[in-house]
């Protein structure tokens, strides 16, 4: 999922549930030319998403067990 549709979603009143363990990072290049790995960006882009447009939840809150068979 990428982060502006999270933005976009919150500014449309709906709340948002972003499964950490669903999403991934890449490397980004920081103002003065150094790259900054998945390790480093993937937390910070996390942190920021959760203070301001989503819920942090994890898997396991939201996907429910199969139904018995």
């Amino acid at each position: 999922m990428r982060l502006s549709f999270v933005r976009a979603a919150s500014n449309l009143g709906f709340a948002v549930d972003l499964v950490t363990g669903a999403v991934f990072s890449f490397p980004a290049t920081g103002p003065d030319g150094a790259v900054l790995g998945p390790s480093i960006v993937l937390p910070v882009t996390l942190n920021a998403s959760g203070a301001d447009f989503a819920r942090l939840v994890t898997a396991d809150t939201v996907v429910w067990p199969a139904a018995p068979t």
